[in-house]
């Protein structure tokens, strides 16, 4: 459960102790301490909200460390969906268009 060692790394990093985010969470501290050692799993809704309380969500502590997360809104998704429809060479313009936007 690679996820929950996550969530751990996150809540420590924060300086939250388990009382304080069972609080939050409405758990009872010894619940989130079964549940952060790995002694019984999460459900789903408590999970969320472990994730809330300690600054992360699902789909980030269940990636691996070496992927990117991007939250996409749906103007991202409209972004998205025109960019992959136009050619290759539209695409470079944009990409160039883009870095020197950013460098400003």
């Amino acid at each position: 459960m690679k996820y929950i060692d996550k969530l751990n790394r996150l809540r420590c990093s924060k300086a939250l102790s388990c009382y304080e985010v069972g609080l939050e969470c409405e758990l009872s501290e010894s619940a989130v301490k079964k549940i952060l050692s790995k002694r019984c799993a999460p459900r789903v809704p408590s999970l969320e909200k472990l994730c809330s309380v300690i600054g992360t969500t699902l789909p980030e502590i269940f990636c691996d460390d070496d992927e990117r997360v991007i939250k996409v809104t749906d103007e991202t998704a409209a972004l998205l969906a025109a960019y992959g429809s136009i050619p290759a060479a539209a695409k470079k313009y944009i990409l160039g268009l883009l870095d020197e936007l950013n460098k400003k």
